[in-house]
């Protein structure tokens, strides 16, 4: 073969390895092309301000971790007077870090987020979400009655009789405990310590608190809810307080006496689980007065409020 057949050999295949070239490499300079925009979008920190006290002022706090070292002496606190952390500063913590986003608490549920457009619409997503099992709210009315053994009412019945001698109305959100606290403080001599001096005897009253009355949980929409009713569970207990006295010679020789009261507390336990129609007073619970002569008939009406 000549030199210039070898030439023009040449040249065919170096044509041919060119048209073969081209469009590779420029579908490759077109994928670094979208992969730097990508990174640079990635890169693109944005800053917001999130606001989430609502969530603190609807969302139950945890109960607070018990303590090895006892109360000291001191009087225990109820739960509704211990200080709890705020709800809505921890979640916002754990969110942050499933996602890794970097965030700056300005103050009580107030944040500023730094991150990607991204990430911000997850972060926001899942907020609204949580605000979402907060909507709900119901205004209830419990009443507690007094009727003979003889009307006593079935579980389930509507009901808009006897004597009444309590009721509330609040409002309640959905699939929430809320509590129900009708109750009454009562102080009483619980001990005479005696003080001796000269010429005289005295005694150092110690005194006690006993508390009695409503005491309940109301949850409304635990189950499953339909357009005209749902379910509500009603647990607790109703108390009644007596006190009897308890007296002696106060061993001063001229006749007088001191007196110890001792309480007595009678209790009353309430648990209904219940689909109540929306606005029809329905009766949750029957049970046992404190005398013979009358029955407790706790009811609920529930009626769904509006956003």
């Amino acid at each position: 073969m000549s030199v210039r057949a070898h030439r023009m050999e040449f040249l065919v295949l170096l044509a041919a390895m060119m048209l073969w070239i081209a469009p590779t490499a420029r579908a490759q300079q077109h994928a670094g092309k979208a992969v730097d925009k990508n990174s640079h979008d990635q890169a693109q920190l944005i800053w917001r301000v999130y606001d989430i006290r609502d969530l603190n002022a609807v969302m139950p706090p945890l109960p607070p971790e018990p303590s090895n070292e006892g109360n000291k002496g001191q009087a225990p606190q109820s739960f509704l007077q211990q200080q709890h952390p705020l709800v809505a500063d921890e979640l916002f913590e754990r969110l942050s870090q499933n996602l890794d986003v970097a965030y700056c608490p300005v103050s009580d549920g107030i944040y500023m987020v730094e991150t990607q457009q991204s990430k911000h619409d997850q972060l926001m997503s899942l907020v609204e979400q949580f605000r979402a099992l907060y909507t709900d709210r119901y205004a209830i009315r419990l009443v507690c009655s007094l009727v003979k053994p003889s009307e006593a009412p079935q579980i389930g019945q509507e009901w808009s009789a006897g004597e009444t001698f309590v009721y509330c109305n609040q409002v309640a959100i959905r699939r929430v405990q809320m509590p129900i606290r009708v109750t009454r403080d009562r102080r009483y001599v619980a001990d005479l310590s005696p003080v001796a001096a000269q010429n005289a005897t005295a005694y150092m009253v110690g005194f006690n608190t006993i508390t009695d009355g409503i005491n309940f949980t109301l949850t409304i929409g635990a189950g499953k809810e339909s357009q005209k009713s749902t379910p509500v569970r009603l647990t607790g207990e109703i108390t009644e307080c007596c006190m009897d006295g308890v007296t002696g010679p106060d061993g001063t020789g001229d006749g007088g006496h001191w007196c110890v009261q001792q309480p007595e507390i009678a209790r009353r336990l309430v648990y209904s689980d219940l689909q109540v129609a929306f606005g029809q007073p329905t009766v949750l619970a029957v049970i046992p007065g404190f005398d013979d002569e009358h029955v407790i008939v706790v009811a609920v009406s529930v009626d769904r409020l509006s956003h």
